[in-house]
């Protein structure tokens, strides 16, 4: 994610495309699990849907407000019935 001034609010988009021929649905609880030893500097919003038609997609956001110098990090994890 780069550098991030601290104490300022930075959002990024991110995005899940069907490209296959079903429907793609994401399987996990919750759909898209973050992982990170800084819960309260890193925040995700969960999509509004879990199942995506052939050929759309569908965005999630994973915000920060960083309020320390040193670096930090999280792992975010996706679970959905595509066999690839």
């Amino acid at each position: 994610m780069g550098v991030i001034p601290t104490n300022i609010k930075k959002d990024f988009n991110f995005v899940i495309e069907n490209k296959g021929t079903v429907d793609l649905e994401l399987t996990g609880n919750p759909n898209i699990n973050l992982i990170t030893d800084y819960p309260e500097q890193i925040t995700l919003t969960q999509p509004v849907r879990s199942v995506l038609a052939k050929e759309s997609t569908i965005v999630f956001t994973v915000s920060a407000t960083i309020h320390t110098v040193n670096e930090i990090s999280a792992k975010l994890t996706i679970k959905s019935n595509d066999v690839k």
